[in-house]
């Protein structure tokens, strides 16, 4: 088996189920030969963990010599379980003491939360160069070449994203669904019963996470006033909140423990209603387009 075709394999293997904030899987083979650990234990695939991440920097590493020249091939990638699709950031890679240029090399291994990506916000990263983003069950892969006998060293800087990130950009996504409808709107003769119904159903899914941020997150807007029915304020609405969530993210920006740090039932709490809501905006835009199409 080629040496890519077996990591894939071994990088997308569940990890131990646990919660978002947790580790880096750490792994490294070798198809010419048995790594040397520095337990002494030999084996041609490392496997190891990162220490568990927070919202600030933190530098951790691994290594290992080969008993054969060849190419290593090495991946990393965010472990636990990761349903509510927090994103973990990894920068200053090195393989002894040599930067790896980040916008080459890399293969990405999707994950169900997003493709995995590289960040080039300035300010960002420590190195100043774009980072790796990744998500739980994705990973990257590259490969280099080591010699026998030569230790070989990789180090790392990583941290962990915010639930706020998740859910200002979700909350964008869902808005677009609501501008979307409106398009369609605009070429409807007059509302029916049937959007008008969904509608209710957007305001008041809206309305009930506005209240579950305020409790959850410290994120404040006020509620859609009663009897709110245009999808415009629908939209307007989820924008203000999406921009409340960004403007609550950068005052935690430095913080060492994000939103709900370590209360995943509250995350996923928040997760389901905001997936609720994304699912009533897509059934809005569905209405008025199956009223077009048989208008």
């Amino acid at each position: 088996m080629k040496l890519r075709h077996l990591f894939g394999a071994l990088c997308l293997a569940a990890a131990p189920g646990a919660f978002a904030y947790t580790g880096t899987s750490l792994h490294a083979y070798s198809g010419a030969g048995n790594l040397v650990q520095p337990s002494g234990k030999k084996d041609p695939c490392v496997w190891t963990s990162g220490p568990r991440l927070t919202g600030k920097w933190q530098s951790f590493g691994y290594s290992f010599t080969p008993e054969a020249d060849g190419m290593i091939g090495m991946a990393i990638g965010p472990q636990g379980d990761g349903a509510e699709g927090i994103p973990f950031y990894y920068d200053n890679l090195k393989i002894n003491g040599e930067p790896v240029d980040n916008a080459k090399g890399w293969t990405f291994y999707p994950s169900p939360n997003g493709p995995g990506s590289l960040v080039a916000e300035p300010g960002f990263s420590p190195s100043g160069k774009p980072c790796l983003k990744l998500y739980h069950w994705g990973a990257v892969r590259r490969e280099f070449f080591a010699k026998k006998g030569e230790k070989v060293e990789i180090t790392m800087q990583a941290k962990a994203g915010s639930v706020l990130e998740v859910f200002a950009a979700k909350l964008a996504e869902t808005a677009n669904n609501v501008d979307e409808a409106l398009k369609v709107a605009a070429g409807c003769p007059q509302a029916s019963g049937c959007e008008q119904e969904t509608e209710d159903k957007v305001v008041k899914s809206l309305n009930e996470l506005v209240e579950l941020s305020k409790a959850r997150l410290g994120v404040e807007v006020a509620p859609l006033p009663p009897g709110t029915k245009t999808p415009e304020a629908l939209k307007a609405k989820m924008l203000e909140l999406s921009k409340a969530c960004d403007a609550e993210r950068a005052k935690q920006a430095d913080a060492e423990r994000p939103s709900l740090y370590d209360q995943p039932k509250e995350r996923l709490e928040l997760r389901a209603k905001l997936l609720e809501l994304n699912r009533l905006a897509a059934e809005l835009k569905t209405d008025f387009l199956l009223k077009l199409m048989f208008s």
